[in-house]
């Protein structure tokens, strides 16, 4: 009976576009082993198949998970049941506030990390799709997670291609991000590179076609992703504090509307994810700020935004 549930998850999971799983493994909660953890090379997360239960039983199951939860590590939990009858677990949030206050929490990196994972265009619940508008549907959301993806596979590259102990290295990595870009394709920053020109995908196409997007290559997206793992948590602020400067002359968000300040913001932070994942981390942020000053002029981060939410 179990083995036919796993194989009916599998296929689910694999219609969902979720691709790379690694194992999907039964967890023990009280009585029931209805509830599993699937692993991809990317990410992990929790999904159950609920059974039809009384009021009390459900209850009473939401109460063992968010214990277990708890105990696991991952803090918070919101759980949320879609009107398929499947059960999210996204760890690290605030229940009913998964983009809202919680995301100036130091855990804001996984919270994004784990509520794109689950999300895919069909089975997104509706009271957490209804948190993200002016999103109509969970599709730009499974473009984010499917971009994600590659940006890990990236950034493992990266780590081998590299060696960060060369500070000219870093310096020519930031000046072949800047590129040649066609004065003709503005960003948000006008002339200057921002970061939604490296949300591409695997074919360097832009994956969201929003009015101040740029075409980004994949040189921008290797050298942007490799920057990014020469950071720890602290050298990340300090670069985003040494760029705030120049905030309000390069930055003119013009009604820049929320949702798609957060695919900047969660293309960066999962880089720095991946970054601690795989040991590259607390590369000498001096020599980071060295090549942010080579190429300032063509640096641009949300990163008023991103210091406000860490305040």
């Amino acid at each position: 009976m179990k083995q036919l549930v796993q194989q009916e998850l599998l296929a689910k999971l694999s219609a969902m576009g979720v691709r790379n799983i690694v194992s999907l493994s039964a967890l023990e909660l009280g009585q029931s082993n209805s509830v599993y953890q699937c692993q991809t090379q990317h990410a992990s997360y929790f999904v159950k198949s609920l059974d039809v239960l009384s009021s009390a039983e459900s209850v009473a199951k939401t109460r063992a998970l968010e214990l277990w939860a708890s105990e696991q590590g991952f803090g918070l939990a919101a759980i949320q049941v879609s009107e398929d009858g499947y059960l999210w677990i996204y760890p690290w949030c605030d229940r009913g506030d998964l983009l809202g206050k919680g995301l100036a929490k130091q855990d804001s990196l996984r919270q994004i990390a784990s509520l794109i994972s689950v999300v895919s265009r069909s089975k997104c619940p509706s009271s957490v799709l209804s948190q993200l508008q002016p999103l109509a549907t969970g599709a730009d959301l499974l473009r984010y997670r499917r971009r994600i993806e590659h940006c890990t596979e990236i950034t493992a590259s990266i780590l081998r291609l590299i060696s960060w102990e060369d500070a000219e290295g870093l310096a020519s990595a930031m000046a072949c991000w800047q590129g040649n870009e066609p004065e003709s394709h503005l960003s948000v920053c006008h002339n200057d590179i921002s970061l939604a020109n490296v949300l591409t995908d695997d074919r360097g196409g832009v994956l969201i076609d929003w009015e101040y997007a740029s075409l980004g290559t994949v040189e921008q997206e290797l050298a942007f992703s490799s920057v990014i793992l020469s950071l720890d948590h602290d050298d990340y602020l300090r670069l985003c504090g040494y760029l705030q400067s120049d905030y309000k002359r390069t930055l003119k968000p013009k009604g820049l509307q929320l949702w798609r300040r957060y695919a900047l913001w969660i293309n960066l932070l999962w880089c720095v994810e991946q970054a601690q994942l795989l040991g590259g981390v607390g590369r000498r942020a001096e020599r980071l700020l060295l090549a942010a000053e080579h190429c300032r002029t063509k640096i641009s981060v949300e990163c008023k935004f991103t210091v406000d939410l860490y305040s």
